[in-house]
């Protein structure tokens, strides 16, 4: 079993609005799918707005350090003070 680490998620747009804060800093195991677990236990069902069944929704992107990730969840691994983005897909005009 891995050691807790720490994660700054940052929320943006409609996402933000939904969850009812900017950011929030958690205490987690080391995947992708962990942070979404704690995120559970903080925002509650909200999270269903953003990941179902363990997939995201359609039109929601997540980026891990500045990087977009399309991986599998649970095979994304994290590193310590790892900044995740949750953020709708842009729309220009």
């Amino acid at each position: 079993m891995s050691d807790l680490i720490s994660v700054k998620v940052r929320f943006f747009a409609w996402i933000r609005e939904e969850v009812g804060r900017g950011e929030i800093v958690i205490k987690c195991k080391d995947t992708l799918y962990d942070v979404f677990e704690c995120i559970r236990m903080i925002i509650g069902d909200k999270i269903n707005k953003i990941i179902y069944d363990g997939r995201l929704r359609e039109g929601i992107i997540i980026a891990v350090n500045n990087e977009v990730v399309t991986e599998n969840l649970d095979r994304i691994i994290l590193r310590d003070k790892t900044v995740v983005d949750i953020m709708p897909l842009g729309s220009g005009g």
